[in-house]
């Protein structure tokens, strides 16, 4: 490399954000939080999968084929032919706010089911809310990151994001535990 010329990290560290530009970071940031709620309650449902897995009379263990089949059509149907959930909704924010909201309808399903003995509902649930999952995972592993990396830090803002995300996975199991 030649002297007096800087790799592009180094260059993106020197970078001075504007206000708004920082402020668009953090508004993200929190967006993308709210939006990964779905991803903690994955992995802070044990409790509630005891519950399913109890009350259900069946051979198939509905508190584990649900989350599978929610991961199973986010990961590897929805991704591979839409690639990018926001750029399908033209990055248009009312969109983008009712297809993350649509994640409540995972959970609701699974009440529904539990309460009717109809499990079928898990399973509908589970397919219907999985791009929300998708939008959920890529706003906190890729835009979030790349609202970081503007200026060259990625690797504090995707450790804050981790531990925040952490921190609801916890909470979560800890109120699913109690609830359940």
């Amino acid at each position: 490399m030649e002297s007096g010329s800087a790799t592009p990290r180094a260059r993106a560290e020197n970078v001075k954000l504007s206000s708004d530009k920082e402020a668009l970071r953090w508004k993200n940031h929190a967006a993308a939080l709210c939006m990964y709620t779905i991803v903690a309650f994955n992995f802070g449902a044990s409790p509630l999968v005891d519950s399913l897995n109890a009350q259900a009379s069946s051979t198939l263990a509905l508190g584990i084929t649900t989350f599978a089949t929610y991961s199973f059509f986010a990961n590897l149907v929805i991704l591979p032919v839409a690639g990018s959930v926001i750029k399908l909704l033209n990055y248009n924010g009312m969109l983008i706010w009712l297809v993350s909201a649509s994640a409540a309808g995972f959970p609701l399903s699974i009440g529904l089911a539990t309460s009717s003995k109809h499990f079928w509902i898990a399973y509908l649930g589970a397919v219907l809310t999985s791009p929300a999952l998708v939008l959920a995972l890529e706003s906190g592993q890729v835009m979030v990151v790349q609202w970081w990396a503007l200026d060259g830090k990625q690797r504090q803002g995707c450790a804050l994001f981790g531990f925040m995300v952490g921190m609801q996975m916890l909470l979560m199991t800890l109120t699913l535990g109690y609830t359940c």
